[in-house]
């Protein structure tokens, strides 16, 4: 998905239904039935050294990403270039999905916090925009 023309969408929290009986609780998600996208790569951030952590710092120009508490808590911020919104995540039946185009902080771990990560693309290095002024001319560059 590449951004729309006219702006850049914040994230969207997406539920994910556990299926839940005496045994526990399962929670699944299928490929783009789930997140509108199939997840090329899943990755996890854990054993950060405090609240004063901060991970991400950087936009992606065409990533999508799902966002999910899975342990804990922790605080995702999330800006477009022109307002700065705030995630509180800390329940692991729902997700946080990220289009194409945002700026991203992760900070205010919890010392039991884990982020799972499922993200749209393989790594690609010239995909990230790691500085936020260039990451606001950027969005400037998109007439966005």
């Amino acid at each position: 998905m590449d951004i729309a023309p006219h702006k850049i969408l914040f994230p969207q929290r997406v539920n994910l239904a556990p299926v839940t009986d005496k045994r526990g609780s399962l929670i699944f998600i299928e490929k783009e039935k789930s997140i509108g996208f199939i997840p090329r790569r899943i990755y996890y951030i854990y054993g950060t050294s405090g609240r004063e952590t901060v991970r991400g710092l950087h936009g992606h120009k065409k990533l999508q990403q799902l966002m999910i508490a899975i342990s804990g808590s922790f605080t995702v911020r999330a800006f477009n270039g022109h307002q700065w919104r705030e995630y509180e995540m800390n329940e692991k039946d729902e997700g946080l999905l990220f289009g194409p185009g945002l700026w991203r902080e992760i900070t205010n771990f919890d010392a039991d916090a884990v982020c799972l990560v499922m993200a749209s693309h393989e790594y690609d290095p010239l995909d990230y925009i790691h500085d936020i002024e260039e990451y606001k001319n950027y969005v400037l560059e998109l007439g966005l």
